[in-house]
């Protein structure tokens, strides 16, 4: 058994693929469902020859029959990248397509000011009529941090002490999306408020809480605090704070603070009067985006939040690619 707990045919390449993929700026975490479902299956079957067969491939995809369209989709395109690392290894292997993925047409809930404001002071107001729970004492100061720094749940509850620089007003994020450790920056206001908090956590009794490798948001046993914790009393605060998605009539989530954080940020440059398109790559960096056409997407939310606003700017109508390729033709010409 590998260190991973691969025992099939393949596990010493399914160790070296892993470690190959972190070298490369992603997690180990990202792959292993899908590589451990397919050591299991081999062990099953008894396939011993270091070779991926589109019989082999088809037997692992019919164990998948219980995923979501978007998770199948995603470890198919694992198991590609790990079928392509065999084949460069001298095992050629069958490479299988992608599944047919529909595009989620899923619309963000983007938070106006006002309702930010709301959902602020209703965090505040279940915090001090809570019966000391450890989650909802915290969710002040997430929820602000959420905002301000346009940070996933996930990496936001990822943090650790050592994580903070106040010094250089960055907070380093290790455990991304993407694999990729980025920087994110907090303003005066975001420090102030993290510091109050820490004070705070720190006469809590609770052992090495202000340890260097201890979570920055933590249990009154002191532990990490979870995602459905979070998740359940961000609810509560919204029915307080009286935010509702009209168009269908439910609660948004607390991932749409991100979207949120990343739309207010293009309004701000709007009504400075700057140019949006030569902000994409900071604001790309800001939300952690690879791709600065990740980060153009939420020029359809701009658009529709703030439809007046747009009309004093109608390039923000186009999209990136749209301009950069009138602007090559424009310069082939003149060569022409």
């Amino acid at each position: 058994m590998t260190k991973h707990g691969f025992t099939s045919v393949f596990s010493s390449y399914l160790e070296s693929f892993l470690e190959d993929r972190y070298k490369r700026g992603f997690t180990k975490e990202k792959y292993l469902p899908c590589l451990r479902s397919f050591d299991r299956m081999c062990v099953d079957r008894n396939h011993n020859h270091m070779r991926i067969t589109e019989k082999l491939y088809n037997q692992w995809f019919s164990s998948l029959s219980y995923l979501g369209d978007t998770t199948l989709y995603a470890r198919v395109g694992e198991l590609r990248m790990f079928a392509y690392y065999l084949t460069k290894m001298g095992y050629p292997c069958y490479i299988p397509r992608l599944p047919k993925h529909k595009k989620s047409d899923y619309v963000p809930y983007i938070y106006t000011h006002e309702e930010i404001e709301r959902v602020f002071k209703s965090s505040e107001k279940v915090k001090i009529q809570s019966e000391c729970r450890s989650t909802v004492l915290v969710l002040p100061v997430l929820i602000r941090l959420l905002y301000s720094t346009g940070m996933r749940i996930g990496e936001a509850l990822s943090i650790c002490n050592r994580d903070i620089n106040f010094d250089k007003h960055v907070i380093n994020l290790y455990q991304t999306k993407n694999g990729h450790e980025r920087l994110a920056p907090i303003n005066t206001s975001m420090e102030v408020v993290l510091r109050q908090y820490i004070s705070f956590r720190n006469r809590l009794p609770i052992p090495d809480v202000s340890a260097p490798w201890n979570y920055l948001f933590v249990s009154l046993r002191g532990t990490q605090i979870k995602k459905n914790a979070v998740d359940y009393h961000f609810k509560k605060i919204l029915e307080d704070a009286e935010v509702i998605d009209i168009y269908n009539g439910k609660l948004p989530r607390i991932h749409d603070l991100r979207h949120t954080a990343c739309v207010h940020a293009m309004h701000k440059i709007l009504i400075q009067g700057k140019d949006l398109y030569c902000h994409l790559p900071i604001l790309a960096a800001f939300m952690g985006h690879i791709k600065v056409n990740d980060t153009e997407y939420y020029l359809r939310l701009v658009r529709q939040q703030y439809p007046d606003l747009i009309k004093q700017q109608v390039s923000v109508v186009e999209s990136i690619t749209e301009i950069v390729n009138r602007a090559l033709i424009i310069k082939s010409e003149d060569y022409v």
